[in-house]
């Protein structure tokens, strides 16, 4: 809601964001379970695990999905599809922060304004899956910020780009005494 504000993301998070969409694209799936078997072949005589794999696919993939894409699959290719193209590069440094936000038909505040109203509307409840836990988990938590990731590339007559909207929550697992996390999480995926 409004028209947000422009600000430049520290690369460290905007890398955080870029690699949380793409491992949260299902589209994408199919290219890191190729760079798996890239990473297996490459490290065959070092015999890693399927974890250390997992883990050297977290760091390089996003690189190796860039060059896949740009360098190795026609522009005219229809099996790759054009939200795929925009995906492979880099989002852009400048993303638009917003104080609020609808995603089907529920408003969110990021917490600093929502102090300041009587309805408190950054709440949020997912259902996680979580590592060593058997079945899902309930996770409580609150917005404390929001913002539009754009990504750019080779644009067609009339398309502007792509662009992702994140939410930055602070979660709280009920069922755990660890207490409060800060994750970057997709609500929604929206088309500019």
């Amino acid at each position: 809601m409004g028209s947000g504000e422009n600000v430049e993301l520290d690369l460290n998070v905007l890398d955080q964001c870029h690699r949380y969409i793409l491992n949260n694209c299902d589209e994408v799936h199919r290219f890191r379970r190729q760079h798996e078997e890239f990473l297996k072949m490459k490290h065959r005589r070092e015999r890693l695990t399927m974890r250390q794999i997992q883990e050297l696919s977290k760091k390089e993939f996003p690189e190796w999905f860039k060059q896949h894409m740009n360098s190795r699959c026609h522009p005219n290719d229809t099996l790759i599809s054009q939200d795929l193209r925009w995906l492979a590069n880099y989002p852009s440094k400048v993303v638009s922060r917003y104080k609020s936000h609808i995603v089907h038909v529920f408003r969110f505040r990021i917490k600093s304004k929502d102090d300041k109203h009587k309805n408190q509307n950054c709440g949020i409840f997912v259902p996680a899956n979580v590592l060593g836990a058997i079945g899902q988990v309930n996770c409580y938590g609150r917005v404390v910020d929001m913002f539009e990731v754009k990504y750019c590339g080779h644009a067609e007559p009339g398309d502007r780009g792509r662009a992702m909207m994140l939410f930055k929550c602070e979660w709280v697992n009920s069922e755990s005494p660890r207490g409060m996390k800060t994750y970057y999480g997709e609500l929604q995926s929206i088309r500019i």
